[in-house]
């Protein structure tokens, strides 16, 4: 059985995805070239990694 991944969604944007103890959260700031900041977290807290993502790479989860 495949674990459920869960997107969170606001007017068709995605927020950010839950997928077991990890979480992929948007920091809503305006990022440079069209990228978006998001964090990579464990549901106890602790921050693995920010990333950014551009329109394109954006577009690549929509598909989730």
């Amino acid at each position: 059985m495949k674990p459920e991944i869960e997107v969170e969604r606001r007017a068709g944007m995605i927020m950010g995805a839950r997928h077991g103890h990890m979480t992929l959260t948007w920091l809503p700031d305006r990022g440079r070239h069209g990228t978006r900041t998001w964090v990579l977290s464990t549901h106890d807290g602790d921050t693995v990694r920010r990333i950014r993502l551009n329109a394109n790479e954006l577009g690549e989860l929509a598909g989730i």
